[in-house]
């Protein structure tokens, strides 16, 4: 007879451990892709506008500055003010936040009829007045076509060529079988592209060649942190719980006509707990409230979602949910000093290559009829990483040296204005305080000037012996 031999292999039917559908040995990473109702949901609820918004808010909420010795100041403010009449702050930050949400998006430049439809290319310098408006588009709105796949020397290698605006479908089929696209095709060269985060190349395909949104990076913590939230609400709204002990209620909801009677009962002493806080019981009847017991240290979780969710989007904690630091010594400092070296990274490699390329391509030569200078500089204001008290200690340290230069005549008062204005320390004053104040010191130092003459013109007649003591 055969000897049946039986071993242990450690498998439990409960759990399926080391079973074919063990859930350990079938988790795996996989990539997702969301939908543009997905994301926009996301990008709608609070934390996620947060997410995407603070990051381009803080890097322009002081602006730029233009920088170029070769012009005079009457052609750098002229620049401004064409930047204003584009509106271009607002439209910039609008692509940089389309670029976080929706994986990408672009800026097209609207010229006038000269350079013809907007498939057709245009040249990089642009001739005088061409240069009609720029206008932003997410992801979603641009599709891609004609991918660049044959030149490998082109800047627009693997890109497209052209994107379909206004529309989520790139191509619609003709009765002859002829795919054509859909909505305005717009070539490259009237674009200035914002991609998202970046991907694996079989990814970007299937992602119609744009990168990933901040929002999908982190969707797993937002999702978590926002089920957290939601549950930690509903908790608390169930934490007192009312019971109405009701004699013999099987036999009373058995018959439909008292049952009928019983909830019109309930609902009368609802409205009556609802509008007076009293409800009117028969002597029979017992209504008790049910307290599971004190719900503590949910703070602490939620704390912990928060904290995760700052570790995927690489927003500190303070800057997220407007928390401070907590614990032994606990400042934040590190944290601040790490997101602004984020910031300034930014600013550098993601929002001043774009400016600089509209400018090169578009702005300066629509405007000037010139090429844009070497010598053309943008600069964005030293971000602020002091708190309250080292701001106020630097600022207090600054007006006593601006005090004793004007004392000691170093400087007059003019250039200590100025010089105050720059450096930001009064949040309120502005260049056209500066100006007044510039004015009514040139008034002041005038009627000076005129008083010391007259003493000088009167001690040389009194010199002369022609006027009378």
């Amino acid at each position: 007879m055969e000897k049946l031999v039986v071993a242990d292999d450690l498998k439990n039917l409960i759990t399926s451990m080391n079973s074919g559908t063990d859930r350990l040995q079938s988790s795996s990473f996989y990539s997702e892709f969301y939908s543009y109702a997905e994301l926009a949901a996301m990008y709608s609820s609070w934390l996620g506008r947060r997410i995407v918004d603070l990051v381009p808010n803080e890097a322009l909420k002081k602006g730029f500055t233009i920088k170029c010795p070769s012009w005079s100041e009457d052609k750098i403010n002229s620049l401004y003010k064409f930047l204003d009449k584009l509106d271009f702050t607002r439209k910039l930050l609008s692509c940089l936040k389309a670029q976080r949400w929706a994986g990408g998006s672009i800026m097209v430049a609207i010229l006038n009829s000269e350079y013809g439809a907007f498939s057709s290319k245009i040249p990089d310098f642009l001739e005088e007045n061409t240069l009609l408006s720029v206008q932003p588009f997410d992801a979603w709105q641009a599709v891609p076509a004609m991918i660049e796949f044959e030149n490998v020397l082109s800047k627009n290698y693997r890109l497209p060529k052209a994107y379909s605006i206004g529309t989520g479908t790139l191509f619609s089929t003709e009765k002859s079988g002829n795919t054509t696209p859909q909505g305005t095709l717009v070539d490259c060269s009237r674009v200035e592209r914002f991609d998202g985060l970046e991907m694996p190349w079989y990814d970007r395909q299937r992602n119609m060649y744009w990168g990933q949104s901040v929002l999908a990076s982190a969707y797993s913590a937002i999702r978590n942190s926002s089920l957290v939230d939601n549950s930690i609400a509903t908790l608390l709204f169930r934490a007192s719980v009312p019971v109405f002990k009701v004699h013999d209620l099987q036999t009373i909801v058995s018959d439909v006509e008292s049952k009928k009677a019983f909830l019109d009962r309930v609902n009368v002493m609802n409205y009556g707990m609802s509008n007076n806080n009293m409800a009117i019981i028969d002597s029979e009847e017992t209504l008790e409230s049910f307290e599971p017991g004190a719900i503590t240290n949910l703070d602490g979780v939620l704390e912990r979602y928060y904290i995760i969710v700052s570790a995927a989007t690489g927003i500190p904690v303070v800057k997220l949910v407007g928390e401070s630091a907590r614990g032994l010594n606990a400042t934040g400092e590190g944290d601040l000093n790490n997101y602004y070296d984020m910031l300034e990274d930014y600013q550098k490699t993601t929002v001043l290559p774009s400016i600089m390329s509209m400018m090169k391509r578009w702005i300066v030569p629509s405007l000037f009829n010139e090429l844009m200078p070497v010598d053309f500089e943008i600069e964005f204001p030293t971000l602020e990483r002091l708190d309250d008290k080292e701001k106020q200690e630097r600022d207090s340290a600054f007006l006593s040296m601006v005090r004793d230069a004007v004392d000691a005549g170093f400087i007059d008062k003019k250039t200590a204005i100025r010089e105050i204005q720059q450096r930001g320390v009064f949040s309120s004053f502005s260049e056209d305080d500066v100006k007044r104040m510039e004015s009514e010191q040139s008034v002041q130092e005038e009627e000076l000037d005129n008083e010391m003459d007259s003493m000088d013109e009167k001690f040389d007649l009194i010199m002369k012996g022609d006027m009378k003591k």
